[in-house]
């Protein structure tokens, strides 16, 4: 005896078979002629049996005629193609007189990241806005600006700027801390800015910096270093 959901399992075959506008003629056909749960069951199967065979009689019917004119009965498809090998091109050598990538260390090798490996001999010497300042450079550097990317550590903010990035409200604490980058060797200023026109610099190499002087500067408390005077600031930058 048929149920209830067995009659709702063959609807949902029949849906699949003949989609939903075929299969709601079928049913509402089959729902008018046949008034019992049972009758109703058994003329979807029927369909079902029907639907089967002709299937199985059109897959015969095209076997046949893929056969006559010797073409594969099933598309076979393209074995994959094994990739080419590819060899990155040897980094080019920088022009003679260009300056040196401020990522090249020690080693001769450009780290992978922003920062240069040399760069952790004076994290621990840099006062607090120093650091921010010269995170707040390498961050800049690969930034587009005007539409020009940087390259070679080129890059360029203004005092008013780079306070804000730092998270001060005296743009002469942000001049101070760039400064002192300046001193210790890790940055050159290549213009100073105008109305305008905000000021560029470049991040140096470490290949070549003084690491023991440069960490001398970078020592140097912030308020104290301004107080220094001429005599001591040449003894300590000698």
């Amino acid at each position: 005896m048929n149920t209830p959901e067995q009659y709702e399992e063959l609807k949902r075959a029949l849906l699949a078979r003949r989609g939903t506008e075929g299969a709601q003629v079928i049913i509402a056909a089959i729902e008018a002629m046949e008034p019992t749960l049972e009758g109703r069951c058994q003329r979807l199967a029927t369909n079902a049996d029907r639907d089967r065979q002709i299937d199985a009689e059109n897959a015969a019917r095209r076997q046949s005629i893929d056969a006559f004119y010797g073409r594969p009965s099933a598309p076979t498809p393209d074995p994959p193609q094994p990739k080419a090998m590819t060899k990155k091109p040897p980094r080019r050598p920088p022009a003679k007189g260009a300056a040196e990538h401020y990522t090249v260390g020690s080693s001769g090798k450009r780290t992978f990241g922003r920062l240069p490996d040399d760069i952790r001999h004076l994290i621990a010497a840099m006062p607090s806005l120093v650091a921010k300042t010269y995170m707040v450079a390498t961050l800049l550097v690969d930034r587009k600006q005007d539409g020009v990317p940087g390259q070679d550590g080129l890059f360029r903010v203004g005092y008013g700027r780079l306070a804000e990035l730092i998270g001060q409200r005296d743009r002469k604490k942000a001049e101070r801390a760039m400064d002192r980058l300046i001193e210790a060797g890790l940055v050159v200023r290549l213009w100073r800015g105008a109305p305008g026109k905000t000021s560029g610099y470049r991040l140096l190499s470490l290949a070549r910096l003084d690491i023991e002087r440069a960490k001398v500067i970078l020592t140097q408390p912030m308020d104290a270093r301004e107080r220094l005077g001429r005599t001591a600031r040449q003894k300590v930058t000698a």
